[in-house]
C-alpha cells in the first residue's frame, strides 16, 4: 500500500467513523449530501475561470488570425480562437450540470447525475488538457506574434514544426490509450488517478460520500 492509498483508507475510515457514529443512516445521508455540496463548490468556481480563459484565448486568437501573414500563423490562430469556443462551451455545460444535481433527491439519482457530470469533465480534459500536447506550439506563436509583431514560423524550420506537432500527436495518442488500458484492465487506481487528472478531486471526493452513505444505508 503506498502512501496515497494509505492516506484515502484512513480518511474513508475518518469519514465513516464521524459521519456514521450514531449508525443512524438518514444522518449519514444528510451529512453526505452536505459534504457533495461543499466537495463540488471548487469545481463550480473553477468553471468560472475557465470561462474566463475562453475569452482570453478567443481574444488571443482573434488577434492572430486578423493581423498575421503566413498561413500557418493565420491557421494558429483559427485554432485558439476554436479552442477559446470550445474552453467557454465546456465550461457552460458543466454548470449547466452542476446547477441540475439536486443534493436532497434520491442518493442514486444524485449518483447518477454526478456520473453524467464525470463524463463531461473527462472529454473536457481529453479536449482541452491533453491537446496542449499540440495546442502549446500555435499558443506560443500567437503569444511572440501578438506581443512582439514576430511571426515564429519564419524563423524555425517547416520540418521542426511538423515533428513537434508529430511528438504532440503521438503524446496525445499515447495517454489516450494508457487510460483506455487502465479501465479496460481493471487497474482502478491507475484509472482513478488518470481520472482525477482530467477532471478534478472535488468530483472523485463528492461521489466517494455518496458511496459511502449508500453502502451504509443497504447494510
Amino acid at each position: 500500500m503506498d502512501i496515497d492509498e494509505m492516506k484515502d483508507a484512513l480518511s474513508l475510515l475518518d469519514r465513516r467513523y464521524d459521519a456514521a457514529s450514531p449508525l443512524d443512516a438518514p444522518t449519514l445521508a444528510r451529512r453526505a449530501r452536505s459534504e457533495v455540496r461543499r466537495s463540488l463548490l471548487p469545481l463550480g468556481r473553477g468553471q468560472i475561470w475557465r470561462v474566463a480563459g475562453g475569452v482570453a484565448f478567443l481574444l488571443l486568437g482573434a488577434a492572430t488570425w486578423r493581423d498575421g501573414r503566413s498561413a500557418p500563423m493565420i491557421a494558429s490562430g483559427v485554432l485558439l480562437h476554436l479552442y477559446g469556443v470550445l474552453m467557454i462551451g465546456f465550461a457552460m455545460a458543466a454548470r449547466h450540470k452542476l446547477a441540475l444535481i439536486d443534493d436532497a433527491g434520491p442518493l442514486v439519482e444524485v449518483q447518477s447525475q454526478l456520473a453524467r457530470l464525470r463524463r463531461l469533465m473527462v472529454v473536457a480534459g481529453y479536449v482541452l488538457g491533453l491537446s496542449w500536447w499540440i495546442v502549446w506550439l500555435p499558443a506560443a506563436a500567437a503569444l511572440i506574434w501578438v506581443g512582439a509583431g514576430i511571426d515564429l514560423y519564419t524563423f524555425v524550420a517547416a520540418g521542426w514544426a511538423v515533428s513537434c506537432i508529430a511528438a504532440g500527436l503521438a503524446g496525445y495518442a499515447g495517454c489516450w490509450l494508457v487510460h483506455l488500458w487502465a479501465e479496460k484492465s481493471g487497474s482502478k487506481r491507475l484509472a482513478e488517478r488518470l481520472g482525477d487528472l482530467l477532471t478534478g478531486r472535488s468530483l472523485r471526493a463528492a461521489e466517494r460520500w455518496l458511496k459511502d452513505a449508500a453502502s451504509f444505508a443497504a447494510e
